[in-house]
């Protein structure tokens, strides 16, 4: 929308190489082997073991065995998800994943919005250095014509220090916005992963601040709302959340196990594979909880409060939502009008403080006129590159409202990559 390549560059490098970024995917990452981690729940589970025994019997015990035992086989078990316990538990791992890739979004709109908010701040400090080193350059100029009438005894002394104060009180403004650009330079670096410094040369030059048009940002569907990373993070942890209430629920129920295990044991190692020596056992088992009914019941009672309380994250994030975007769209409407005005204000100045010199210079009028005039100039010449920068950067919130565009950047797929589309 704001059509900066440099701009694009700048938000791939911090999408890319910022440690928050970084650090997001690599949560994103865990949550999924946690997920893989429950899924395996689901199947029987195998074991292979083997073990090797020497003992030989003591003396109060004559008939105990005196030698080696060599044994090895497979142990499996399974527990039948009958009423639901492990399959919740899925369900909770996979929302707790969805949670993660939502918020690595959050993150990345984030840092989107940052890196350009500081750029558009870069380039309007940059902007008004302009603006007043042009105008210091004029004042200069109406200083040096003072002084030279002053020395020829033309003109008091008055207006020369009106002139003298003009000028030095533009010159005390170049400093304030030469650190301002300093700084602006070294966030964008450390947003982007680099060294601070190591930007100053590739962003030196003044370009102009970036403007959208109002055709760019409006008739926006209000069910992009939904889209905002924070909103999904919300609702995947009330998802989370209502799944875990079906977990604490499965322990008023017994659970079922089947288990088995095949195997052989002999004396000597040798021995192992001789017929005969296999051994084999298969069976059920059942485990009920039967009297910890007041820990289950608490435990359901626990897990159903932090759903009510998740449930009213989601609910104050969707309204949030609603406000961060009418409060963007409406500063960024008004802030186009504001600059509209202050464009055809500054235009009006510049020609007013070039009449003011005129009339001087011809002597039909004070030379206070022209000092009112270079002073207006100067207030809304500023005015308006602000107002310039302001508008972008209320596009910026607008977009970063609505969960930074109409698509994702990235989004989940079972295979454990990324796909570009949502």
């Amino acid at each position: 929308t704001l059509g900066d390549p440099m701009l694009t560059d700048l938000v791939g490098q911090a999408l890319t190489n910022s440690p928050d970024a970084r650090s997001a995917i690599a949560a994103v990452r865990a949550a999924r082997a946690q997920l893989g981690q429950v899924r395996s729940s689901l199947g029987p589970q195998i074991d292979a073991r083997g073990s090797f025994t020497r003992s030989s019997p003591s003396d109060e015990i004559p008939m105990a065995i005196d030698g080696d035992l060599y044994s090895a086989g497979f142990d499996a078990a399974w527990e039948l998800d009958i009423f639901g316990g492990v399959r919740r538990a899925n369900e909770a791992a996979k929302a707790y994943l969805q949670g993660q890739d939502a918020m690595r979004a959050d993150i990345e709109v984030s840092l989107a919005a940052e890196t350009a908010s500081a750029y558009v701040q870069l380039r309007a400090a940059q902007q008004r250095l302009c603006v007043a080193q042009e105008n210091l350059a004029l004042q200069q100029e109406t200083f040096d014509l003072l002084q030279s009438r002053f020395d020829s005894g033309l003109i008091n002394e008055l207006a020369l220090q009106q002139a003298k104060a003009n000028l030095e009180s533009t010159r005390a403004t170049v400093p304030v916005l030469e650190t301002a650009v300093e700084r602006t330079l070294n966030a964008l670096a450390v947003l982007t992963g680099n060294i601070p410094g190591s930007l100053h040369q590739k962003l030196s030059n003044s370009w102009s601040i970036p403007v959208a048009e109002m055709e760019d940002v409006t008739g926006i569907p209000a069910d992009l709302l939904r889209r905002r990373p924070d909103v999904r993070v919300a609702e995947r942890k009330l998802a989370e959340q209502t799944a875990r209430i079906g977990i604490a629920k499965s322990n008023y129920f017994p659970k079922l196990t089947l288990s088995g295990s095949i195997g052989v044991e002999a004396l000597s190692f040798d021995a192992l594979d001789n017929v005969g020596n296999d051994t084999r056992s298969f069976g059920p088992s059942v485990h009920w909880a039967i009297f910890r009914s007041g820990q289950i019941r608490n435990q359901v009672k626990a897990q159903t409060a932090l759903q009510e309380q998740a449930l009213a994250g989601y609910e104050k994030a969707v309204l949030s939502a609603v406000q961060e975007t009418r409060d963007a769209l409406t500063a960024f409407r008004n802030e186009r009008l504001r600059l509209d005005a202050l464009t055809v204000a500054a235009d009006a100045a510049c020609t007013a403080a070039e009449l003011a010199n005129d009339r001087y210079e011809n002597g039909l009028e004070p030379f206070d006129t022209v000092l009112d005039a270079q002073r207006v100039q100067l207030r809304l010449e500023d005015q308006q590159v602000q107002s310039q920068s302001e508008s972008t950067l209320s596009v910026i919130r607008l977009y970063k409202a609505l969960g930074g565009g109409w698509h994702a950047r990235h989004s989940l797929d079972d295979g454990g990559g990324y796909n570009m589309d949502d």
